[in-house]
């Protein structure tokens, strides 16, 4: 004899539509451990020969991969950037996450290449233009 629950058709439905949004919670998160995966190996390809290694931190902003490039200090980001690291990182993450379903993805705006001390660096910048009267 069945259970009484799956006698009701509202509760086969509701039964179909928990196992269906399962399914695309797992698939999703496949899927982003996947890009992470792909995404990381792009990394270490681009940037393994600096020492030391740049950190790369992965986030998902509105759904969508958002990379962050730390470099140790503003010297190794200025040679990554000459040795033409930084563009083959970009352009390695713009064809992985594009072809991982994000069509509309733009490499340029999701990638932030920074340095150790860089914020700091700018507001002191900004705190004396402000003292010296400038516009800040």
């Amino acid at each position: 004899m069945a259970p009484q629950i799956l006698t009701q058709p509202g509760s086969v439905i509701a039964l179909l539509l928990v196992g269906a949004v399962g399914v695309s919670i797992f698939i999703s998160r496949r899927r982003r451990a996947l890009l992470r995966v792909t995404c990381t190996a792009a990394f270490h390809e681009a940037f393994c020969a600096l020492m030391p290694s740049p950190i790369l931190e992965i986030r998902y902003l509105y759904g969508v991969p958002a990379f962050k490039v730390k470099f140790a200090t503003s010297s190794q980001l200025d040679t990554a950037e000459q040795e033409g690291r930084l563009a083959r990182f970009t352009e390695s993450i713009e064809n992985l996450c594009k072809n991982n379903r994000f069509r509309t993805f733009v490499a340029n705006r999701a990638i932030f290449f920074t340095y150790q001390g860089q914020i700091e660096e700018k507001l002191r910048a900004s705190k004396s233009r402000k003292e010296r009267g400038g516009v800040g």
